[in-house]
């Protein structure tokens, strides 16, 4: 991934980035579903600035739903991303 570029990040439920938008498409492309009936964002991976997968801790793991294949670096650096999200929730109880 190049360097200008912010690392593959895992953003929570209620991230500022969906908030207030018209069209939300540029982020979530086809995959409207992250935003639920009720006004609800899930979860979801953030990777080059689009939605690729949501997220979830069922059992205290983080477990990625991709909406399609994610480039094994890619994947690296989302459980990585998912490593620390586990070890700051796990610090927080």
């Amino acid at each position: 991934m190049p360097q200008d570029r912010p690392r593959p990040r895992l953003l929570g439920g209620f991230d500022p980035l969906l908030h207030g938008w018209v069209d939300r498409t540029p982020v979530l492309g086809d995959n409207q579903r992250i935003v639920t009936k009720n006004g609800i964002f899930r979860p979801f991976a953030l990777v080059d600035g689009r939605a690729v997968a949501t997220w979830g801790m069922p059992h205290g793991r983080v477990t990625l739903e991709p909406f399609g294949r994610i480039a094994a670096p890619i994947l690296a650096d989302l459980d990585r991303e998912a490593a620390d999200v586990e070890r700051f929730l796990t610090l927080a109880h």
